[in-house]
């Protein structure tokens, strides 16, 4: 009886948030395949800006809180395009926001969400990330752009960016929680604390001998593109106690899990440093840099929403999106059946 009980309460606490969770509605998706925005670089430099657009999401594998049309970086330069090619949603550099708020009612009582999406990075990275291009996505607390920027709401310190994941072709991952810069090393193998958890070690094992010149071009040649065109399905799950999912100062925790070419998911530890650290405080929903920085347009709301974000002047792929509500909310009923039984027990005692 006590082995029983002990395989219960295990289960129910996965499912509350302390190891893997239980999916339940799909809340979002986005299949990509459709084709919107310009893919053709202006001629003159000094014509207007080429259109960048992802239209809206498709809901193809579910979505119980609609579509909406992405809100993306306005291009600057030849690169900055995002786009859907048809199949994928594509960032040449830059950030993608869904606006679609996940701290529903409903969200909020289940207790966590998941995250989950298809990511090729491309190798056209430049100076010392060339062969490491990376792109992601983080969860944010605000809709203003120019707060979350493009690369830096990954890991440049933005205290809008709560927590997020992007990968690189080399096999390493860069990882992020709010109150830090995020797990990530600037450029190769060889740099000084380096730190990156490596998620595909036989890819970062090719990388390494391409970076060295085992291949018989210069070391890290930036020419020559590193080979890699490996496709990663990346899932985040961020679940907290009932109740306090994207809440000001509330603990959260995260797992994060990545497949290699449509292999199984496997968990990855946001620092490889410290494979315990699991949990990060949401923060204090209000906008805190660029323009809009100190403003509070919508006090106590709890805001959640996904940037897609990517680095250097690559054509990024993101494809099959879905977001999900985790655990389902009748698990935390259970986990309170549970603590019933614990407490009965102890009575009977």
């Amino acid at each position: 009886m006590q082995r029983k009980y002990s395989v219960l309460m295990a289960a129910l606490a996965a499912s509350a948030g302390f190891g893997v969770a239980t999916h339940g509605q799909v809340l979002v998706s986005d299949s990509f395949d459709r084709t919107t925005g310009n893919n053709i670089e202006p001629v003159d430099p000094a014509d207007p800006p080429l259109l960048s657009d992802w239209g809206a999401n498709d809901n193809a594998s579910g979505g119980t809180l609609g579509s909406a049309t992405y809100t993306v970086s306005n291009p600057g330069g030849a690169f900055d395009i995002e786009r859907t090619d048809g199949d994928n949603g594509v960032i040449a550099f830059g950030r993608t926001i869904l606006p679609i708020n996940l701290a529903t009612p409903d969200v909020i009582a289940a207790g966590g969400v998941s995250v989950k999406v298809d990511l090729s990075p491309s190798d056209i990275g430049l100076g010392a990330f060339h062969g490491r291009d990376w792109l992601g996505f983080v969860l944010i607390d605000t809709l203003d752009g120019a707060s979350i920027g493009g690369s830096g709401a990954l890991f440049g310190g933005n205290p809008d960016s709560r927590v997020g994941v992007g990968v690189r072709n080399s096999g390493s991952a860069i990882t992020r929680a709010i109150g830090g810069t995020g797990v990530k090393s600037a450029g190769n193998p060889d740099s000084a604390g380096f730190n990156e958890p490596i998620f595909d070690q036989p890819t970062w094992d090719e990388y390494v001998l391409w970076q060295d010149g085992a291949d018989g071009t210069a070391s890290g040649d930036p020419v020559e593109a590193f080979p890699s065109d490996r496709v990663y399905t990346v899932e985040m799950i961020v679940t907290a106690a009932p109740g306090d999912l994207f809440a000001d100062g509330a603990t959260h925790f995260v797992e994060l899990l990545i497949g290699i070419d449509g292999g199984p998911l496997t968990s990855v530890p946001l620092d490889p440093a410290n494979p315990l650290l699991n949990t990060f405080e949401w923060g204090d929903n209000i906008t805190t840099v660029g323009p809009n920085g100190g403003t509070d347009p919508n006090p106590g709301a709890r805001d959640a929403y996904i940037a897609f974000v990517a680095n250097a002047n690559g054509g990024h792929l993101f494809d099959n999106l879905v977001v999900t509500a985790v655990p389902e909310p009748a698990s935390f009923a259970l986990l309170g059946l549970g603590g019933a039984a614990l407490a009965a027990r102890r009575r009977r005692g």
